[in-house]
């Protein structure tokens, strides 16, 4: 039997921001053909209620790559 890991999508990430308690980075990212996206939002610690779209991409080739869009939208929110 394999030990193959398995990624239920969509996905969930966070990310801590500096200075803040409050608010938070969450990325959501998801699967569409073979090809991911994601989406870029700041939202509250608590209740995780969204209070700014930063960004959503589509057509992305990995994971990896998905998560690193979705932490540019940040940076140039920034």
């Amino acid at each position: 039997m394999s030990s193959q890991k398995y990624i239920e999508y969509p996905l969930e990430k966070f990310y801590q921001i500096e200075d803040t308690d409050d608010l938070i980075l969450r990325l959501t990212i998801g699967l569409n053909n073979k090809l991911f996206w994601v989406e870029s939002d700041l939202v509250t610690m608590q209740g995780r209620k969204i209070l700014r779209h930063l960004g959503r991409q589509q057509n992305i080739e990995s994971l990896f790559d998905a998560t690193q869009v979705g932490l540019k939208f940040y940076q140039s929110f920034k």
